[in-house]
């Protein structure tokens, strides 16, 4: 028997202080290489919307209208700036290693 990798990650989207999105929560599904190279070939426009239709969890991002939907109906609601944005922070995400847990503490024993 082999070494049973863990379930893919929901990747919680960081965004540097200072920018149009510091503070937005975005959080997205991990994918493979194989899905991640295909998006890659994609021309940008096509590549935004299938990373918003099929790897973003939710967002809790708005505008003057109130929530946007955190699928393709809110793509004509968000700058491409910032979807373009989101998805460099998710391809950021998928190369981060998570840190370990931290330990509880054995007590001294």
């Amino acid at each position: 028997m082999g070494f049973m990798l863990p379930e893919f990650r929901t990747i919680v989207l960081e965004f540097d202080a200072g920018t149009a999105l510091a503070g937005a929560t975005v959080r997205g599904k991990s994918t493979s290489q194989a899905d991640l190279d295909r998006i890659g070939e994609m021309p940008i426009t096509e590549s935004v919307k299938q990373f918003v239709e099929d790897y973003v969890i939710d967002w809790d991002l708005e505008d003057s209208r109130g929530p946007i939907p955190s699928d393709e109906t809110g793509l004509d609601r968000v700058e491409p700036r910032h979807l373009n944005a989101m998805q460099g922070a998710w391809f950021r995400g998928l190369y981060t290693v998570s840190a370990p847990l931290v330990s509880a503490s054995s007590g001294g024993a």
